[in-house]
C-alpha cells in the first residue's frame, strides 16, 4: 500500500522472485493480455486438466461417468502468482474497503507454461528447478543463464 500511496502509479505489476524461469517475453505477453481486456486483476496460472479432486469432491470430472481422456477435461488453473497485474487505484480502494485485496472484482487468469511458473518455496521446488537447469543446459534448450544453481 506505500508505493500506491507514494507514487500513484495507474498499474500495479508483481514478478514473483520466487519463480525463477520467468522471461521477460512473458512479462510484456502478460501485461498486454492484462490491457486487452478490461479487468481489475491478472494473475498467472499454471493450468492442467489431469482429474482433480478437493476434499474428496470431484472439480473437473464425473465419478459417475466413465473415465475420460484426460485431455477432454475441464482446466483447473492454479495460482503460482508468478506473474500478478492490478489496477493500482482499484487495489487501493479494495484494501480500504474490505483490508485486502489480491484477488480483484474483475480478474483474469493468465495460463503459462508450467516450467516458467515453477515456484519455489520448498526445498524440493528448489531441487526440481536445479535438476530443470541441469536438463536444460545439457540438451542446449536456450533460456535466460541461471549460473547460481550449477557446479
Amino acid at each position: 500500500m506505500d508505493i500506491i500511496e507514494a507514487l500513484n502509479p495507474d498499474t500495479l505489476v508483481m514478478i514473483n522472485p520466487v519463480c525463477p524461469f520467468i522471461e521477460s517475453i512473458d512479462i510484456e505477453k502478460a501485461i498486454k493480455f492484462y490491457q486487452c481486456d478490461s479487468v481489475d486483476t491478472l494473475i498467472t496460472t499454471n493450468s492442467t486438466q489431469m482429474q482433480c479432486f478437493y476434499r474428496d469432491k470431484p472439480i473437473n470430472i464425473n465419478v459417475n461417468e466413465p473415465l475420460a481422456p484426460t485431455q477432454e477435461n475441464e482446466p483447473v488453473h492454479i495460482c503460482n502468482w508468478a506473474i500478478a497485474i492490478w489496477d493500482a487505484h482499484k487495489f487501493n480502494e479494495r484494501f480500504y474497503r474490505q483490508g485486502f485485496a489480491v484477488f480483484g472484482e474483475n480478474r483474469k487468469l493468465f495460463p503459462i507454461d508450467p516450467i516458467k511458473g515453477l515456484k519455489i518455496s520448498t526445498e524440493e521446488d528448489f531441487r526440481m528447478a536445479e535438476l530443470l537447469v541441469v536438463v536444460m543446459k545439457n540438451k542446449g534448450i536456450k533460456s535466460r543463464e541461471i549460473n547460481y544453481w550449477t557446479k
